[in-house]
This record gives structure tokens, C-alpha cells and sequence, in this order.
């Protein structure tokens, strides 16, 4: 028994650096990116000489601003991601004590997961929501672009937008559902 202690916890002990290093590499990867960012995006501006009064020039604002979010988002993804490996590094190394538990324990913790996999969906679809009426928004605002055909276009978009948010929920709450069922204790 000594030995398969030795191991599982040998096991759960690299199991856990590594989903730390991959945690950190990624957040690091999305600072870098959203400094990127707002690198292209202020080069962009000097490169065309663009005028704090030219028409449209509110889009990069936005663009910045909705890549910022996002990186913000991804990172509580993230976040959501390490309390499920924690959880599955705790899993590990109690394993030896569960013995005859051991498949309701595996059924809950992967149904705690599919939980936590679901809820992160959400907060990504709840983002592409709340981003998707923000664009639409400061369209139609625009001075110059209320009442024309961009305006039209920006909300039409924003309506299909939402329908596919609103479907991908449903397909998401329908995937989750079978999942728990199909792995019941």
C-alpha cells in the first residue's frame, strides 16, 4: 500500500506543477497579447493619420476595449479551470482511501467538473452577449451612422448574435444534462 501512496502522490504532486505552469503560461500569453494589442491597435492609428474627429474612429476604442474584456474573461476561465484541476489533484491523491467508493467519488467529481466546464461556457457566452450588445450599441449611437444602412446592418447582426448565444446555451445545458446522466453513481 506504501507504495501506491508513494505514487499517487507522485503523481498528483507533477500533475499539479504542471497545471500551475500551464495556468501561468497562459495568463502571461494573454497579457502579452492584450499589450500586443493595443500596440497594433495604436499603430494602426498613426499609420493611417487618423484624426480624433475621422468617422468610425470609435470602433478601435471598442475593439481595444472588447479584446481587454476578453483577456479578462479568459483569465477567470482560467481561473475556473485550476479549482477543477485542484480538485482532480485532491481526487488523486485521496484515491487509496476511497477503495470501494472509488466510482461514486469518480461520478461526482466529474459531475463537479461538468459543472465547472458548463459555468465556464456561460461566462463566456454571457461576455459575447454583453460584448455583442456594446458593438451594436455604439453603432447605432454614432452620429453620423444612426439610421443608415450600417446601423441596420450592426443590428440585424446583433439579433443573429444573440440567437446564436441563446442556442448555444440550450446546447450547452442539453450536453451537460447528458453527460451527468450518462455517469450516474
Amino acid at each position: 500500500m506504501a507504495t501506491i501512496d508513494n505514487s499517487n502522490n507522485s503523481f498528483a504532486s507533477l500533475l499539479e506543477k504542471g497545471l500551475e505552469s500551464v495556468l501561468e503560461t497562459s495568463r502571461t500569453s494573454l497579457d502579452l497579447a492584450v499589450k500586443y494589442n493595443a500596440e497594433v491597435l495604436g499603430a494602426t492609428r498613426k499609420a493611417f493619420n487618423l484624426a480624433p474627429s475621422t468617422p468610425g474612429l470609435f470602433l478601435f476604442d471598442v475593439a481595444g476595449k472588447a479584446f481587454e474584456n476578453f483577456a479578462e474573461l479568459q483569465k477567470n476561465v482560467l481561473n475556473i479551470l485550476g479549482e477543477q484541476g485542484s480538485a482532480a489533484v485532491a481526487a488523486v491523491r485521496e484515491g487509496e482511501k476511497v477503495g470501494a467508493q472509488l466510482a461514486s467519488k469518480t461520478a461526482e467529481t466529474f459531475h463537479e467538473s461538468v459543472d465547472r466546464t458548463t459555468a465556464a461556457h456561460k461566462a463566456v457566452l454571457d461576455f459575447a452577449a454583453k460584448q455583442n450588445k456594446q458593438v451594436v450599441e455604439a453603432i447605432k449611437t454614432q452620429p453620423d451612422l444612426a439610421g443608415t444602412p450600417l446601423a441596420e446592418t450592426a443590428e440585424a447582426v446583433g439579433r443573429g448574435m444573440d440567437a446564436l448565444i441563446e442556442a448555444q446555451k440550450k446546447q450547452l445545458e442539453t450536453a451537460a444534462s447528458q453527460l451527468k446522466s450518462a455517469t450516474k453513481s
